[in-house]
C-alpha cells in the first residue's frame, strides 16, 4: 500500500505544481499514430524509478500495476 500511496501522492504533485503542464509546454508533440504522451510518459518514468524501477522493463512492470492510477500504459 506505500507503494501505491507513494505513486498517487506524487502523480499529484507533478500535476498541482505545474511540472506537467511546463512539461507540456517545453516537449515536443505529435499526433503521429503510435506516439504515446511524451509528458506523461516522463512523469510515469520518473515515479516508477522512485517506486524502484532499475531499468525499463522495470518501470513497464510497475506501470503495468498501476494502470487504474495512470491510465494506458506510457
Amino acid at each position: 500500500m506505500i507503494g501505491h500511496a507513494r505513486a498517487v501522492l506524487l502523480c499529484r504533485c507533478a500535476d498541482r505544481t505545474g511540472l506537467t503542464q511546463a512539461l507540456a509546454k517545453v516537449l515536443p508533440s505529435t499526433t503521429a499514430a503510435g506516439w504515446r504522451d511524451r509528458t506523461a510518459m516522463l512523469v510515469q518514468l520518473a515515479i516508477a524509478i522512485v517506486l524502484g524501477a532499475a531499468n525499463l522493463l522495470e518501470a513497464q512492470q510497475l506501470q503495468l500495476h498501476h494502470r487504474p492510477l495512470f491510465g494506458t500504459e506510457a
